[in-house]
């Protein structure tokens, strides 16, 4: 069975939005985990707590991507890891999780 031209011309656009809209948080985990792998040098528990938070959220974004851009799951890139809720991340210094980090070198 052949598909449309039309509905190829959907695809084709999808997977070009899903790309467009993955690639930027796909470097950002990349950076991320050669962070907290040493290659920057050894991390304080803090900094470690701020590189899980950066990796849980771009997981989080590139489950939202995939769920609303649908495609065949082989082809999405991103791993489909059950994700901790909000409430289970851990609370910042000031007790919000909805702050961002202090401003400044981690100490």
């Amino acid at each position: 069975m052949t598909r449309s031209l039309e509905t190829q011309q959907l695809d084709a656009w999808l997977r070009q939005v899903r790309h467009d809209l993955k690639a930027p948080l796909l470097a950002i985990r990349g950076y991320v985990d050669l962070m907290q792998r040493g290659a920057a040098g050894r991390l304080t528990p803090r900094m470690e707590r701020y590189l899980a938070r950066v990796m849980e959220a771009t997981l989080r974004e590139c489950a939202l991507i995939d769920s609303q851009v649908t495609l065949s799951p082989s082809s999405s890139g991103c791993p489909s890891p059950p994700l901790p809720s909000r409430a289970a991340l851990p609370l910042s210094a000031g007790g919000d999780r909805d702050s961002p980090p202090p401003a400044g070198p981690l100490p």
